[in-house]
């Protein structure tokens, strides 16, 4: 168990490394903290982000990408990883989920990450379904589903 545990510490830093050193986006963020993170309680239902790797639905490294910056952007808001962040900063969280997007796009295209950006293509069409999003959000997610069709036609 302490193996999988350095393992996943070094797998870690390099992703850190590499986003700091490649895409000039520095994150500071622990296993502890992930390990909360994707334990978190959240408004929505189940999202099966080990589905996704499982049957290589998604890259890895993008996924996990994905989910560091959103993580991290929570962060630079001064809010606490807790196992109710979702919950109790539902706003901030839909806010640092779309902020994400908008940096990874750049990085997914770079990488080749197509069914990244399929994924987020779709999943974007979704959220502007929801009849509560609101008319800030739904722009902004307007304005990023066509910038990921447009990556999606130069990969």
């Amino acid at each position: 168990m302490a193996y999988q545990k350095l393992l996943c510490k070094i797998a870690l830093r390099n992703l850190l490394k590499m986003l700091k050193e490649k895409y000039n986006y520095e994150c500071e963020t622990s296993l502890d903290e992930l390990n909360i993170w994707f334990s978190a309680q959240t408004p929505y239902p189940e999202i099966p982000i080990v589905k996704l790797v499982e049957e290589n639905m998604v890259e890895d490294e993008a996924i996990m990408t994905h989910e560091i910056i959103e993580l991290c952007k929570l962060k630079k808001m001064n809010i606490k990883i807790t196992y109710d962040v979702f919950i109790k900063y539902a706003k901030k969280a839909e806010l640092a989920h779309i902020k994400s997007l908008e940096i990874e796009l750049p990085i997914a295209k770079d990488m080749k990450w197509s069914k990244f950006i399929k994924l987020y293509i779709r999943n974007i069409k979704a959220y502007l379904r929801n009849p509560y999003l609101s008319k800030e959000l739904k722009e902004r997610y307007q304005k990023l589903l066509k910038q990921y069709e447009e990556a999606l036609e130069t990969l």
